[in-house]
């Protein structure tokens, strides 16, 4: 067996480095190596409570003291089988610096101890453990941005905004080298002038930067305690919402020890209040745009075969067919190869499987506590299960349905999207702003989902890219994968669904056959549609159409709908729920047009196609029955 301890850290932090007074994650990874499965997996991590002060973790910890946290059994009265591993997080509050330590540096360890497996024996080694260290600086720099003129009354279009930018030492060592980044969207704003000396400016395409190598250029070295703060005038040229983001990076103590960043945010949100004038305010947005290698070009898609309907499918027409044992149906997907419908029933902590073809009963098993999405891997053979009230996904063999694996990926998990020719599966973890990465079974990296309230994914399995969507800030970003990981394709980033503002997204699809994607959105009126949105690259994105379609209730109740959103690439078609009309709009993928509306039973939710046999099912969620017929249309 295997342990290994890593500090979370964002791009562009220093490797190891923290500030006092902020809260740090430390992941551990326990890989049984084994050839036996292990059926008591205890765990301690031991730290410095003078440097640190334990959070929260995720699982709960069976105990918690001064310095230790602890682990009875991680794998409960499951098992860990031989390759296969899971995840716990632990949280630390950081306290002071540990300059005073060797290496400056204070140590956590993870630790493995009286493990056993299946039967009973202990494995070689008795104990395993892992060490990371972390630098707890005295240095640490805070920025913020304000706006100076006008008040906020209003400003109109062909109107000067000048912004504030703050910088202050908030740590114990002076400040020799401030590099500060201004972040703004050159197609909004445009950039006029500074009362210091001229940045660097930059535009590439719409986005636009502002940079000053080093203000201690300016204004001297920063002592501890000293602020000094400067100005940036723009103006106004586009009524729309617009983000200003300003950052430090690469900052420098007197000791020439990099500095943990800092990031500080205003933004102007733009809406109309009369004749020439906008109201403005600042909201959170999200993350910078890292550059992106040039794409390679997409390879032409396998076609997909014509569908054929078979006669032996038993079709449901509404108001659907009940299934024994269902309360409240979140998630679901399909099975091709076995022709079996896989179903999460949330109030009931189980999933339910289904032949597809007879929606007769073939099996159920218990889940983590609220189970939401469904994906499966054909491949592996394995079906996956996000646990929104337990923080973890669950993994099982398709076919048997046994539980193999218990994965912890963080707070509230909730949609999800598969890429199986790579074993990765791509978990909305809400409680995170972002994104669970696993891959062969293990979380491997955390990604920031560039913004507030992400719900919507999609899967381009051919370019291996994912769409996320985050529902408060009303955007959208593509993520890629490269040699170091998951990354934010900068320039990609969609927002104003609908060509209005204020528009929240929920959930995405793609049809990589013609490289669509369809966002479904609720606008401040009510009313909802669907932005169908040709992706030719990452950074070039067209918005072909944007199609009312029914509605799905109020994104302030807690039964809105807003999920039911699928591509069945046997015909182009693209289905959507619309759960308070009770009805399914259909979207010809060829005309980018609304084709049929189709009446369903109560509350229609969560929709998944079977393209090999043409067949489309729909989650009715208030009367707990599903609904199946042929694609037609």
């Amino acid at each position: 067996m295997v342990v290994e301890k890593r500090l979370v850290q964002q791009p562009g932090e220093p490797a190891g480095v923290v500030a006092v007074g902020v809260e740090i994650t430390y992941t551990i990874r326990i890989t049984n190596t084994g050839t036996t499965a292990l059926a008591i997996v205890p765990l301690q991590d031991l730290y410095d409570a003078n440097y640190l002060t334990f959070v929260r973790a995720n699982p709960t910890p069976d105990t918690t003291s001064t310095g230790a946290v602890g682990w009875a059994n991680l794998v409960g009265a499951g098992m860990l089988p031989p390759g296969s591993a899971l995840s716990v997080t632990v949280t630390f509050q950081t306290r002071q610096a540990t300059d005073s330590q060797p290496n400056r540096q204070t140590l956590n360890v993870a630790s493995l101890s009286n493990v056993q497996d299946e039967f009973g024996h202990q494995p070689q080694p008795p104990v395993v453990s892992d060490l990371e260290p972390v630098r707890i600086a005295r240095s640490a720099v805070a920025v913020s941005k304000m706006i100076l003129s006008p008040d906020l009354s209003g400003v109109g279009v062909g109107q000067d905004i000048t912004f504030g930018i703050r910088v202050e030492n908030v740590g114990e060592v002076t400040l020799a080298q401030i590099p500060v980044y201004d972040l703004y969207e050159a197609d909004v704003l445009e950039y006029l002038r500074t009362n210091v000396s001229q940045p660097r400016v930059t535009i590439t395409g719409t986005q636009g930067e502002l940079y000053w190598s080093d203000i201690t250029n300016i204004f001297g070295d920063l002592a501890p305690g000293q602020a000094v703060q400067f100005s940036a005038t723009f103006r106004m040229i586009a009524p729309r919402t617009t983000t200003n983001v300003v950052r430090v990076d690469d900052v420098v103590d007197a000791n020439n020890e990099a500095v943990p960043p800092a990031q500080g945010l205003g933004s102007v949100e733009v809406v109309p209040v009369a004749t020439a004038i906008y109201q403005l305010f600042a909201p959170f947005v999200g993350n910078q745009s890292v550059d992106v290698p040039t794409p390679t070009p997409s390879p032409t898609p396998t076609p997909t075969p014509a569908p054929v309907v078979d006669n032996t499918e038993l079709p449901c027409p509404a108001p659907g067919c009940p299934v024994s044992g269902l309360l409240h149906p979140k998630g679901m997907t399909v099975h091709t190869g076995l022709n079996r419908l896989y179903i999460s029933s949330r109030d009931t902590n189980q999933l339910i499987v289904l032949d597809a073809r007879t929606l007769a009963p073939i099996v159920t098993v218990e889940t983590g506590a609220e189970p939401w999405d469904v994906v499966i891997n054909e491949g592996t053979n394995e079906a996956f299960v996000s646990n929104y009230a337990s923080n973890d996904v669950w993994v099982y063999d398709a076919n048997t349905l046994a539980l193999k694996q218990v994965i912890h990926v963080g707070p509230q998990p909730a949609l999800m999207e598969i890429f199986p020719d790579i074993n990765t599966v791509a978990v909305v973890v809400r409680g995170l702003n972002g994104i669970a990465m696993i891959e062969n079974g293990a979380v491997v990296q955390y990604v920031p989902s560039g913004g507030i309230g992400p719900y919507g994914i999609a899967a381009d399995q051919v370019n291996k890219q994912l769409i996320v969507g985050n529902r408060d800030t009303g955007n959208a970003w593509i993520f890629y994968k490269d040699g170091t990981g998951w990354q934010m394709a900068g320039g990609s980033e969609m927002k104003n669904f609908g060509g209005q503002e204020r528009t929240g997204p929920f959930e995405i699809a793609y049809n990589p056959n013609n490289q669509r994607i369809y966002v479904i959105s609720m606008r401040p009126s009510g009313t909802w549609f669907v932005d169908v949105i040709e992706k030719q690259s990452m950074n070039s994105l067209t918005t072909l159409a944007t199609l009312d379609v029914g509605s799905s209730g109020s994104d302030r109740d807690g039964d809105v709908g807003g999920t039911g959103l699928e591509v069945n690439l046997a015909t182009g078609n693209v289905f959507v729920a619309n759960t308070y009309d009770k009805t399914l709009s259909v979207i010809s993928g060829e005309l980018n047009q609304v084709v049929a509306t189709i009446l369903t039973g109560d509350d229609p939710f969560e929709i998944t196609s079977n393209p090999v046999t043409n067949q489309i099912f729909v989650t009715l969620r208030r009367p707990n029955r599903i609904q199946k017929f042929a694609d037609l249309y």
